[in-house]
């Protein structure tokens, strides 16, 4: 995948990530970021202890796009956490093999506002997701669940083209 220079590109490296054409919606804080709105994103590069979390406003009725290029996540807790999109697709970037690796066990909940309130939740796979969520592209997904499910989701779940 050729970048043009002008994506949302998030690169990983250690215990941390650099952020280049941060577009507004994403905010650092510690070993996380949370994208706060829908676009498209581009991970790459490898990180030893972190998580992306979706996390669109109930307006917010886009998609959230995640390109995985080369990138390898593991985190004490799901590394690819949905907790509220209208829809988000997982791209696979053609030629690329991309990880993604949990930890055996659960100590973090997650609380957030949705229309009906408070919601108090922990996940439970290393690519968690509430809501619709599409795994897609040419390139090669290895997922590791050392907690309990590899891929789950709420709602709807699909793949297409994809080696996992």
């Amino acid at each position: 995948m050729n970048l043009k220079g002008d994506e949302t590109t998030l690169t990983f490296s250690g215990s941390d990530v650099t952020i280049a054409n941060d577009n507004g919606c994403l905010e650092k804080e510690y070993a996380t970021v949370t994208i706060s709105c829908s676009g498209n994103y581009y991970l790459m590069g490898t990180a030893s202890n972190f998580q992306v979390i979706v996390n669109t406003e109930d307006s917010d009725i886009g998609k959230v796009d995640l390109f995985l290029n080369k990138v390898s996540l593991k985190s004490d807790d799901a590394p690819i956490y949905v907790q509220r999109a209208e829809k988000t697709e997982l791209h696979l970037v053609k030629g690329t093999s991309n990880s993604i690796e949990d930890g055996s066990s659960r100590t973090k909940t997650y609380s957030y506002m949705t229309s009906k309130g408070e919601k108090v939740e922990s996940t439970n796979a290393a690519i968690y997701a509430k809501d619709d969520l599409s795994i897609k592209g040419s390139g090669a997904l290895t997922v590791k669940a050392n907690f309990n499910n590899g891929i789950q989701s709420s709602n709807d779940l699909r793949f297409r083209g994809e080696t996992i």
